[in-house]
């Protein structure tokens, strides 16, 4: 039997400055970091063709968070393999609508980069 391991790690950052975490004013995964990691450590599932060719490396999308928490868009900033990208796509597309940030009460749009780094064991 055939085992491949591997590690995938999940962040978000700033759009517009260097990587960091959520914070107050952008829009947030409901429950938060840890919750996301676990969602797309859950559901994710690394390429077969990734795995045969050893792809590994980073893949980071943008997206689009609509006052309602729904994606208006998805869009690959940066990507170290088409399968891998792909993938993100796909996890993106089931993630549950996010919690937008508000201004003045009101919710609004906001971006969202979600950066995902796959590694082979």
């Amino acid at each position: 039997m055939f085992f491949t391991f591997y590690h995938i790690d999940a962040q978000v950052e700033k759009a517009e400055s260097s990587i960091a975490f959520f914070d107050c004013a952008e829009a947030t995964f409901p429950e938060g970091n840890d919750a996301l990691l676990y969602f797309v450590n859950n559901h994710i599932q690394y390429p077969e063709t990734a795995i045969l060719y050893g792809e590994k490396g980073v893949v980071v999308v943008e997206c689009i968070v609509e006052p309602d928490g729904s994606f208006s868009s998805i869009r690959v900033l940066k990507s170290d393999s088409v399968n891998l990208e792909e993938e993100v796509v796909r996890i993106v597309k089931l993630m549950p609508k996010w919690i937008p940030p508000e201004t003045n009460g009101k919710a609004i749009r906001s971006r969202a980069i979600i950066r995902v780094n796959f590694q082979l064991i």
